[in-house]
């Protein structure tokens, strides 16, 4: 008798990641037809939610609402690492950020978690192509967050994200 272990490696096209209730669930589900459970409060995504965006009538994106990543993900705090194997199965990274200051978040140290977290988990994933989506620009404080964000982006602590592709996306 042999046992096989068969493991799905790519499960979309571009992933998001970000820290819980970064607003992930909702941004999907205005760009596709995919309804994830989005709620305010954290982790209500435990396994991801695939949409399909379709561009141009015909080209078709896959798209992967992720689990929230929290500081410490990348040495299995939480559910850390499962969380980031599914990061691992996206061609590609768009790093949603909550900019608004409704969250009472600092959005710069919340980019900054994702992107040690993931790098502390396999650094070649920022090799990948990546986006910064600056999310719930239509709330109060977003403008202040944003810029913040885009400062940042533009210093050389920003590493791996300092030429990285910057959208800005409100409620759909």
């Amino acid at each position: 008798l042999v046992h096989l272990w068969l493991e799905m490696k790519t499960i979309a096209d571009v992933g998001f990641l970000g820290m819980p209730n970064a607003g992930k669930s909702s941004l999907l589900r205005c760009i596709s037809r995919a309804k994830p459970k989005a709620a305010p409060y954290a982790f209500t995504t435990l396994a991801p939610s695939i949409g399909v965006m379709e561009r141009n009538g015909y080209e078709r994106i896959r798209v992967a609402d992720l689990p929230g990543i929290i500081q410490g993900a990348s040495s299995d705090r939480g559910l850390g690492l499962a969380f980031l194997r599914h990061a691992e199965r996206s061609r590609a990274l768009a790093i949603v950020v909550d900019v608004s200051s409704v969250s009472k978040r600092d959005p710069v140290r919340d980019l900054q978690v994702v992107v040690e977290e993931v790098q502390l988990f396999r650094q070649h994933m920022l090799q990948r192509a990546k986006i910064v989506v600056l999310n719930k620009m239509d709330l109060p404080g977003a403008a202040e967050g944003a810029s913040a964000v885009e400062r940042y982006l533009r210093t050389p602590e920003a590493g791996a994200l300092r030429h990285a592709a910057v959208f800005a996306s409100e409620r759909g």
